[in-house]
């Protein structure tokens, strides 16, 4: 029996992708957020700060503060991604409670050492330890 049509594979034209560096990025300044309430990239990357873990690696997070008195909430990015990966996020979540995004050892603007290894267990520490030096309050 034949699916339904909607239910259907259908080729389709490929489509056209286009790719621009960095160094094509557009001079002009643009708005510190969209219509839609999210970063920019940009804005994230000049508003990051820098903590030292274990007094040799430089971690890169970024905070966005709140009035309310909620506990804050931390953003951890999954593989692959770095901090601008929730800039659709944080100005929302950010109504309601204080948000720190980190980007973990090993991606984003953290540093990168060869050899390092990298395990779940590693990044766990990393991430309690910055709940407790950084935002030093219970968090979500």
């Amino acid at each position: 029996r034949a699916p339904p049509q909607s239910a259907r594979l259908t080729k389709s034209k490929p489509r056209a992708f286009s790719i621009r560096s960095s160094a094509e990025a557009p001079t002009s300044p643009s708005p510190a957020s969209s219509s839609s309430g999210a970063l920019q990239a940009t804005e994230i990357k000049e508003r990051c700060l820098k903590w030292r873990w274990k007094g040799q690696y430089t971690i890169n997070y970024f905070v966005a503060q709140s009035p309310s008195r909620s506990l804050p909430l931390l953003l951890v990015h999954g593989f692959g991604a770095s901090i601008p990966h929730w800039r659709r996020n944080i100005e929302t979540l950010a109504q309601n409670r204080a948000v720190y995004a980190i980007d973990l050892l090993g991606f984003g603007e953290s540093d990168k050492p060869e050899g390092f290894s990298y395990t779940m267990e590693t990044w766990a520490e990393l991430i309690l330890d910055f709940l407790d030096e950084v935002v030093q309050k219970p968090t979500i």
